[in-house]
């Protein structure tokens, strides 16, 4: 059997799987679509709770961001470090949990310590261009536009090389 039919059925076969896994618990895509609700009327409170649980049983970026989110809204800036920390064991060597880290650092009123993790994790880079616009993507999204670009050397060199 080729090596593009072989992946095209895996491909299938984990689509199909995806499928039956929502047909027979129906009620995450429920709790999914009340999570987001509680979160765009502003009850992020009651939000944050349903999408804990949705994040416990898959550990999905989608809801790690939303949990996070809420958790800072509400805010519970204890409970949003406790969440990224346990984030980065899970996803060691994913840095942008780090600027997550630095952000709940911010909120909470400790900007030397923010700065101290963000100057770190630019130390932690390697010269992978998808590790490098991760970090810098991350930081962007925290409006950190001097450190996605001024303070990385490994972009520097990146733009000057192109």
């Amino acid at each position: 059997m080729g090596r593009m039919l072989r992946t095209a059925l895996s491909v299938m076969a984990g689509w199909l799987l995806s499928i039956a896994a929502v047909a027979q618990n129906p009620n995450q895509q429920t709790d999914s679509q009340l999570a987001m609700q509680y979160y765009r009327q502003g009850e992020y409170r009651k939000a944050a709770d349903i999408f804990a649980r949705l994040y416990e049983r898959g550990r999905s970026d989608f809801y790690y961001g939303y949990y996070l989110n809420s958790l800072l809204k509400v805010p519970d800036y204890e409970a949003a470090e406790t969440l990224v920390q346990a984030q980065m064991k899970i996803s060691r060597g994913n840095l942008k949990y780090n600027i997550d880290l630095g952000n709940v650092q911010e909120l909470k009123g400790n900007p030397d310590r923010a700065k101290q993790i963000y100057h770190q994790t630019i130390k932690k880079l390697t010269a992978n261009i998808s590790q490098i616009n991760d970090l810098a993507s991350a930081f962007i999204e925290k409006r950190h536009y001097e450190l996605a670009e001024e303070e990385n050397p490994l972009c520097f060199l990146w733009r000057r090389t192109g």
